[in-house]
């Protein structure tokens, strides 16, 4: 056991992980914090750590597996690491405890992230923030815009899936949307390991479907000189958006479909 005091960095490198090649370079993880206790068994005359318990402004970076990705970033009050060769699990607290990977960002009072199974969950009040080229209706937007969605219970993601529960508020643009389950679906994986698993050249990943549940309310507003020129409402027990053509290049429009 090894202890660290005020102020404090910290850059781990894991090695190898299962079936990491050779040209491949590894991925340290570098750690800030006022205090700082770590368990390290020496293997082959080298140090490595087994987990971690830091506290006092915890700051944590991991660069992406891609060049050129953002990699992981968590901020909180403390945190726990236990070190795994298919990756780490890490349990963040803080009055806002946050994860933020590429082009979304998750906030919360307890955040739990296992590298290893790709999994993020927080339990209690939260917030995430994702990109979405369509609005609530289906209909595809002139560009991608942040979708912020609150909750005040519990969020799950895996990668490709999140799932929301208790009094669900989500906010785009002019849209606001209310219901009590949420379940958002991406068009490709985000990699907890660091950054979204695609080509450079390709766009990160973005909501693709919404499902909402129990007293679903939509509403978008659009003013114009403090006037409302336009004025939506939608009211259900449940509501999905799935936004169906996924072609940029499609010379026919992209449309959408909401189910009531």
């Amino acid at each position: 056991r090894v202890l660290f005091r005020s102020p404090n960095n910290l850059s781990l490198n894991q090695g190898k992980v299962n079936n990491q090649t050779d040209n491949k370079k590894p991925r340290p993880i570098h750690l800030n914090a006022r205090s700082i206790e770590a368990w390290v068994q020496q293997v082959n005359n080298k140090n490595k750590v087994e987990k971690l318990w830091t506290e006092g402004s915890v700051s944590v970076k991991q660069d992406s597996e891609k060049p050129g990705e953002k990699g992981v970033d968590v901020k909180g009050d403390t945190l726990q690491l236990t070190a795994h060769p298919e990756g780490n699990f890490l349990v963040v607290t803080g009055d806002l405890a946050q994860l933020r990977m590429d082009h979304m960002f998750i906030v919360g009072p307890e955040v739990n992230i296992d590298q290893s199974t790709n999994k993020a969950w927080v339990n209690g009040v939260g917030a995430m923030q994702m990109e979405s080229t369509t609005n609530f209706q289906g209909n595809k937007l002139g560009k991608a815009v942040p979708l912020e969605v609150h909750w005040n219970k519990s969020m799950f993601f895996n990668g490709k899936f999140a799932e929301f529960h208790g009094g669900i508020q989500a906010e785009q643009e002019n849209s606001r949307l209310a219901c009590q389950s949420l379940q958002v679906f991406f068009d490709k994986a985000v990699s907890l390991k660091g950054g979204n698993n695609r080509e450079k050249t390709d766009t990160p990943a973005r909501v693709q479907n919404l499902v909402c549940d129990r007293t679903v309310r939509v509403e978008e507003i659009i003013r114009e000189n403090d006037k409302i020129q336009k004025y939506h409402r939608i009211q259900a027990v449940t509501l999905s958006m799935n936004k169906l053509d996924k072609d940029e290049e499609d010379t026919k429009p992209e449309i959408g479909r909401v189910h009531v």
